[in-house]
């Protein structure tokens, strides 16, 4: 009762203020314009551009409300304090309505009472208020979300008051960086006591290097600068790109140790290195060696010692090759050096008992990592074996190379016996008349072995060749359109040396006697017609009158439809869009020379 009658003393109070206010205003024409409830910002009242503390009535009055640093505006309201006012439509203590003009700016129209404008406010939070968990991270390849507190003074704000979000949380950066990781705390727009958005940086560092790992470390010696490449690098257990570092000291080119360092860039910091060396090159080999005999048993231990040329580094050249990776199976390209390499000796296993008679074969090259020695010369005595040895060379087994091997004099003698050497069937003539085999050549000791797939097959040489046993010889006549095949005479077959055999540049059929290829048979270079040294012919010998098939002594393309080429025990024309290349030793059947 005391409550109730104390206010209504107050409003009556009021009311008798207004009153007097109200008539004297209405003397005057101005009413007051008062700041109530305003504790943390400045309210200015203007009437045009005029800042006033009172006006008349009809005026439009703005009000503009300034916030101190650090705070913003909660809400703004109004109330008239009228006396005389109500029968103007002013009712007494009546809330004012502002109408929004602009950022913490209102505007309302003066009526014919007192106004009184009230303001509350939130706090804008500080950046001075967040502490974070952690300050400070090194760089692990994930989003870093350090734990956030926030505390205006001694008091704590309730995590349910704001939300928290990161940005540029997880490359390495210093929190003075212009795209800092940074922790940005948002006030709930509902919140009444507080509002804004602060940021704090924190820092990334860079993780350190902490291992190299090379591809290669053992590279061989190749006349040109190498290059070794990183397999992997690491930080402690991070896996670093290769946008993570950068790579020195991984190429050389002379015969030494180098070191290769990795230094860390981005999110990464620091070294770590690995060496790796270039070596001298030292092929030498396990080779196929059998015993010379029928039983043709395989000799274990026989090991050919390579050196390089002395014009290696001018002869030195680059191949890329199609190679299998061994682990996923998948074709790939590699690219080698290619060095040219001396055959020097040959080494055979000590053995007790009766003298063995062993044929060696010669590879064409060594490979050797990235470097494949390619041989391109056998030394004179390569094939002699220790005196105290019961194991010797008897026959020498040439691989198939583009070129022939230069082979020293006297590089197929061993002490006063002379060699076989077993060449590939398309290049018997290629060493058959090679001066250093002379004595080979003249002795009959230049021979090939061929094994044909099929039953016919076409034969070519730059030299005499014996004609093996269970091999049959033909020439092809092309007359009207259709192919003839005639076998040769005995006559026709007689060699310089009265030896059965095919004469040298002439393309001719051979027939296997037993239905399909399969079989091994060898033809021997025979001595009489064409002497050692002498260059090789290209032209056709026209030995055989009629013969159509013209012989190919070196692998040549053919791109007229006027040759036809035998296939699968076929002749078929060459499609001239193709243009076929034939591999030497084979015949051509050319329609031009038929009827």
């Amino acid at each position: 009762m005391i409550i109730k009658i104390v206010t209504n003393m107050k409003k009556i109070l009021s009311i008798l203020a207004l009153v007097f206010v109200a008539m004297t205003a209405r003397a005057e024409g101005d009413f007051q314009l008062t700041v109530g409830t305003n504790a943390h910002g400045t309210i200015t009242f203007k009437v045009g551009d005029n800042v006033v503390n009172v006006a008349q009535e009809g005026q439009t009055v703005t009000v503009i409300v300034t916030p101190n640093t650090g705070w913003t505006t909660k809400a703004v309201s109004g109330k008239w304090f009228a006396a005389v006012a109500k029968t103007r439509g002013v009712d007494m203590l009546n809330n004012i309505t502002l109408t929004a003009a602009g950022t913490n700016t209102y505007t309302f129209t003066m009526q014919r009472a007192n106004v009184e404008i009230n303001a509350t406010y939130k706090q804008l939070i500080q950046t001075s208020w967040i502490t974070l968990g952690t300050s400070e991270y090194t760089y692990n390849a994930q989003a870093n979300e350090p734990t956030v507190t926030v505390k205006n003074g001694d008091v704590t704000i309730p995590a349910s008051a704001y939300s928290v979000s990161y940005t540029n949380n997880v490359n390495a950066a210093a929190a003075t960086a212009t795209e800092a990781p940074t922790v940005t705390v948002t006030i709930n727009s509902s919140n009444d006591d507080y509002a804004g958005t602060a940021s704090k940086a924190f820092t990334i560092n860079p993780a350190e290097l902490t291992q190299l790992t090379l591809k290669e470390t053992l590279l061989t010696h190749a006349f040109k600068e190498l290059t070794v490449e990183a397999a992997s690098v690491k930080a402690g257990e991070l896996d670093v790109p290769e946008s993570g570092y950068t790579l020195s000291g991984n190429k050389g080119t002379d015969v030494g140790n180098y070191t290769a360092k990795a230094t860390g860039i981005g999110n990464f910091t620091g070294t770590a290195t690995a060496t790796w060396r270039i070596k001298e090159g030292e092929p030498k080999i396990d080779v196929d060696a059998n015993e010379t005999g029928e039983e043709n048993k395989e000799v274990d231990d026989v090991k050919m010692k390579m050196s390089i040329t002395d014009d290696a580094a001018e002869n030195t050249t680059t191949e890329t090759r199609t190679v299998t990776d061994p682990e996923t199976g998948a074709e790939k390209q590699e690219t080698y050096t290619v060095i040219p390499v001396v055959l020097d000796d040959i080494t055979v296993p000590e053995q007790a008992g009766e003298k063995k008679e062993i044929t060696v074969t010669v590879p064409s090259e060594i490979v050797d990592g990235n470097v494949i020695y390619k041989v391109t010369e056998i030394k004179a005595d390569a094939f002699k074996t220790d005196a105290n040895s019961n194991t010797v060379v008897t026959a020498v087994i040439l691989p198939e190379t583009d070129t022939p091997i230069e082979i020293a004099d006297g590089a197929m003698k061993v002490e006063d016996q002379l060699l076989n050497v077993i060449t590939p069937l398309s290049m018997l003539d290629d060493y058959a008349l090679m001066t250093s085999l002379k004595d080979n050549y003249e002795s009959s000791l230049i021979t090939a072995t061929a094994t044909p797939k099929n039953k016919y097959w076409t034969f070519s040489s730059g030299v005499d060749c014996t004609l093996p046993e269970g091999i049959n010889a033909f020439i092809a006549t092309y007359n009207g359109g259709k192919i003839r095949i005639v076998p040769l005479s005995e006559d026709d077959l007689k060699l310089a040396d009265n030896r059965r055999g095919i004469k040298a540049n002439n393309g001719v059929l051979l027939a296997c006697t037993s239905d399909k290829g399969g079989d091994a048979y060898t033809f021997t270079a025979s001595p009489g017609r064409q002497l050692s040294g002498a260059t090789i012919a290209q032209e056709d010998a026209n030995s055989y009158t009629g013969n159509c098939l013209v012989p190919v002594i070196e692998g040549m393309h053919f791109d007229s439809n006027n040759y036809m080429i035998l296939k699968d025990n076929e002749f078929y024309e060459i499609d001239p869009s193709i243009n076929t290349k034939v591999p030497a030793c084979k015949a051509v059947l050319n329609k031009a020379k038929g009827k």
